[in-house]
């Protein structure tokens, strides 16, 4: 079974993007923490 690769990360975006909206904050703060806590 094939499927197409275009739709597939198509579909792979659109579910990233409802998991950001509703995790901005998480994500946003944990990308805080690792630039914060990385090499300066």
């Amino acid at each position: 079974m094939e499927t197409n690769p275009i739709l597939n990360q198509l579909n792979m975006f659109s579910s990233f993007r409802r998991f950001f909206s509703s995790n901005w904050i998480q994500i946003l703060f944990l990308f805080f923490l690792c630039f914060y806590s990385g090499p300066r």
